[in-house]
């Protein structure tokens, strides 16, 4: 059933709209307010399609009631009646009312014009579509509405105007954030509802853009990583290496960081293959694949990575997208490579034998080819092992070996933070975690005598 508010302090006027309502073919629920304070207490409370509004009221002047609810409630159709030739009808309708009418009430047309609101205050529910295919197809169709987005304890709703996403909002957010939000949401219901076109306009990227920064926003989020905000970000003092006549030495499967021209995040990605000097193959974004976007060819893009204790990265271009038999895309070669130094703490070049201790009773033998206060790279050849060690980024490890300056083998906890690794040897990037004051006295006193 359909429900109506009607708002209006005049009894006697009160009874007759009511009774006009009463005679729809509807079946109409009907509530009554006498104020705006009443008025804001029942759309708080309750599921109301129509609004019926009288312009006069005693404690107030220049209509400020249906202003102000208009503004509020921009998804609500509202009917305001006025007395005859006391207001410019033009006047109301542009501040968002739907329809006009003069005292007294044309019955017949009154209540023909209320059963077309009531019908387009809600126009219908869909289930089993994601939100950003089914604001894409808005767009496409260039319609304005409001689409009510909830599930079992969301709710939110982005208000469009001829297919562009104009503001939104949800229990705690507004605008752009808000949309990131809801775009995020797991299985939801969308409600396509009126839209009177009030609504000031607080988002200017285009709908792509804010569908794939949804989408990167998600994906940090279940990575739990938070994002730094962009204006207290260091900026690096890059220094650069030319790619001519080298290969790329980079691991498959190595995480990269895309950032395209068109979008203002960068998106996920990961090494997939290489053409020396000719090309070089990564994954394509999942946002691009779920949103299915095409690419334009030699579109911009920045690749960023991280490299044995290095920010890298350099730029290209977009040669060529496939999406069988995988999504890849093929990127131009490039020519220098710009790296920022992370480790703040400088290494030097050693050989230090070591051995490292996996989990259970797992030992390798090695050495460690540079060293800082902070960590090192160390070196297992396959010569010296039976085979060459298994280890993941992140996992902890343990190792032993002589210092100069100390008596005994001396034992080091770790951190793996990068690993490059060939046929015949493994060069894993090593962070120390737990190094006594004994230790790293010693390991500073060996490097400033050797470097």
């Amino acid at each position: 059933m359909k429900t109506i508010l009607i708002i209006e302090d005049d009894l006697a006027e009160l009874e007759t709209i009511m009774e006009f309502c009463s005679r729809s073919s509807e079946g109409l629920a009907i509530l009554t307010a006498q104020n705006e304070e009443n008025a804001r207490m029942v759309l708080s409370d309750k599921c109301v399609d129509l609004i019926i509004c009288d312009t006069t009221f005693s404690d107030l002047s220049d209509c400020l009631i249906l202003t102000r609810i208009v503004q509020e409630f921009p998804y609500i159709p509202l009917i305001a009646i006025a007395p005859s030739r006391t207001v410019d009808r033009s006047d109301l309708l542009a501040l968002g009312v739907s329809a006009v009418y003069e005292k007294p009430l044309n019955g017949e047309l009154f209540i023909e014009k209320l059963e077309e609101l009531i019908e387009h205050s809600s126009i219908g529910t869909i289930k089993g579509i994601p939100t950003h295919s089914f604001l894409q197809m808005l767009e496409s169709e260039g319609k304005s509405c409001t689409l009510h987005i909830f599930d079992d304890k969301n709710s939110g709703r982005i208000f469009i105007k001829e297919g562009i996403p104009v503001d939104a909002e949800t229990s705690s957010l507004t605008g752009e954030q808000a949309i990131y939000e809801m775009i995020a949401w797991g299985e939801v219901t969308l409600e396509l509802k009126f839209y009177n076109g009030q609504k000031k306009n607080r988002i200017s990227k285009p709908l792509m853009s804010l569908i794939m920064e949804g989408f990167r926003l998600k994906d940090e989020r279940e990575a739990g990583i938070k994002q730094q905000p962009a204006d207290t970000k260091p900026k690096p003092k890059m220094k650069e290496v030319s790619t001519a006549g080298h290969r790329l030495a980079l691991d498959f499967g190595l995480r990269l960081k895309l950032e395209f021209d068109s979008f203002d995040s960068s998106l996920d990605s990961s090494l997939a293959g290489m053409v020396p000097e000719k090309c070089i193959i990564v994954a394509t974004p999942s946002n691009f694949i779920f949103t299915n976007t095409p690419l334009e060819i030699g579109s911009n893009i920045l690749v960023k990575y991280r490299y044995m204790g290095k920010l890298c990265l350099f730029k290209c271009k977009l040669l060529r997208a496939i999406d069988t038999p995988q999504h890849l895309l093929f990127l131009d070669y490039p020519a220098v490579i710009h790296y920022h130094e992370m480790r703040k703490a400088t290494r030097t070049a050693t050989y230090i034998p070591c051995a490292i201790k996996l989990s259970g009773a797992q030992q390798f033998f090695g050495a460690f080819v540079d060293m800082s206060s902070s960590g090192g790279l160390c070196q297992v050849k396959i010569k010296n092992n039976k085979e060459l060690p298994e280890v993941k980024i992140e996992q902890q490890i343990e190792m032993s070996c002589l210092l100069p300056g100390l008596i005994g083998e001396q034992q080091i906890d770790g951190t793996v933070r990068n690993i490059r690794k060939s046929t015949q040897d493994v060069h894993i990037g090593i962070q120390f975690t737990t190094l006594a004051d004994n230790l790293k006295e010693a390991i500073e006193s060996y490097l400033s005598s050797v470097g």
